[in-house]
């Protein structure tokens, strides 16, 4: 999307440096996840949807995503049922992962 290239190389990046942690952190039992949330309603989206600079400028409000959400999806990874996720990238929007999370 023009205009983003930068925060869509980050969040490559971001999986990347997830993987590792997760690696490296596994014998001493650290488990590290990346969350993609989807569009969230957060300052950043209302910065968004005022400089009108893309499509996503576009998106009502009220269809954007509550933090509550993504906020649980974290306490789920965080639990002993999601070990098989760890080191990976976890999109909120992916019905099996909702459902297994508890969050439909």
């Amino acid at each position: 999307m023009p205009g983003w290239a930068a925060y869509c190389a980050s969040k490559a990046a971001l999986l990347m440096l997830t993987r590792s942690i997760d690696l490296e952190g596994a014998p001493a039992g650290v488990r590290c996840f990346g969350l993609a949330p989807g569009l969230v309603d957060t300052a950043m989206q209302a910065s968004i949807r005022a400089a009108r600079i893309n499509d996503i400028s576009n998106i009502p409000r009220e269809k954007l995503a509550s933090p509550a959400v993504a906020g649980r999806a974290i306490a789920w990874l965080a639990g002993a049922d999601a070990p098989d996720y760890a080191g990976t990238m976890v999109d909120v929007r992916d019905e099996g992962f909702r459902r297994r999370a508890g969050l439909d």
